[in-house]
């Protein structure tokens, strides 16, 4: 394993030992850092015992992205983000987003509020400090997001039910699938790319990567994994989800061709996500990563605990 990670992942693995999903975020991190390397060009930035890596997918981009930081918090006067800046600056870099991990598709985000509770599957490791050194660095932009927990499901059924029936009456079916074959994950990476592609900080896997991706994040021993989202008898959407505990599962990623938006498909896969859970046993949903004010997160959603807040930044150079 490359050094530099190396130092990476100790640093990880030393702050975060307490953590269940420890080792199953640092083979994220490998697998993210590994796909880096091959894909973007690669700066990185180093001073002292603090580092990050400067990435950005061609030499006439003018912009980048930063991360894998090690970030010393204990020093008042780091100097670290200093030469991230004239590194990037050397390079022709105009704008600069982070923290990323070459692509969106990996956890990122920096932590900025949290409760204490244990982290879950696809979070990225953080403290708030790292989060605070950022914001000392005085970002142009800032993009927050949230997760939240839920134990009764009673009220967003009462409220997601009759659109899920309208939509069903008018062909919509959504399916537990459990064992996707080849077809389908070809299908939902061209459904990935149409609906995601646009999305701040995006950088597209091969169909080979996405699949390893795919297959390195899904738990043979999941009750609840995908859903398939018809309309008629096409393949419209599908829904993704992780096991946490027997009776804690995620709510991960949905996606809906664009055709299909805005039509309250989102909200009756919200209505047959819960529906199935309840029926497979979990007590508890997960909402993982939502950005502030999109559709997910204005729609009505009593009964909910907010226990993590994160941030994303942006700096024009």
């Amino acid at each position: 394993m490359d050094g530099y990670l190396t130092k990476y992942v100790n640093r990880i693995s030393k702050t975060f030992a307490n953590q269940n999903n420890l080792n199953e975020f640092i083979n994220q991190i490998k697998f993210s850092y590994d796909w880096t390397i091959s894909n973007m060009l690669c700066f990185p930035v180093s001073i002292e015992n603090e580092q990050a890596i400067i990435m950005k997918k061609s030499h006439s981009d003018k912009e980048g992205y930063f991360g894998f930081l090690n970030i010393d918090n204990s020093k008042e006067n780091s100097l670290l983000w200093r030469k991230v800046v004239e590194t990037a600056s050397k390079n022709n870099i105009k704008k600069l987003r982070g923290p990323i991990q070459g692509s969106t598709y990996f956890p990122y985000r920096f932590i900025s509020y949290s409760n204490g509770m244990n982290f879950f599957k696809g979070e990225f490791f953080s403290m708030p400090a790292d989060n605070d050194y950022i914001l000392s660095c005085k970002p142009d932009n800032i993009i927050n997001y949230k997760s939240a927990i839920r134990e009764d499901f009673n009220e967003i059924l009462k409220i997601t039910k009759p659109v899920y029936n309208k939509l069903v009456e008018k062909g919509l079916r959504i399916e537990v699938l459990n064992n996707p074959d080849l077809d389908f994950y070809k299908e939902i990476y061209k459904i990935t790319n149409v609906t995601f592609s646009e999305n701040w900080g995006y950088e597209n896997l091969s169909f080979d990567e996405f699949l390893k991706f795919a297959n390195s994040n899904q738990s043979n021993q999941s009750k609840l994994s995908m859903h398939k989202v018809m309309f008629g008898d096409k393949l419209v959407g599908f829904s993704r989800y992780l096991e946490e505990s027997d009776d804690v599962i995620t709510f991960k990623t949905a996606a809906i061709l664009p055709k299909y938006q805005k039509m309250g498909i989102g909200i009756a896969i919200a209505y047959k996500g819960h529906e199935d859970a309840i029926e497979l046993g979990y007590k508890n949903a997960i909402y993982a990563l939502v950005r502030f004010n999109n559709r997910v997160d204005r729609m009505p959603q009593p009964d909910l605990i907010n226990f993590r807040e994160y941030s994303s930044y942006e700096f024009n150079l």
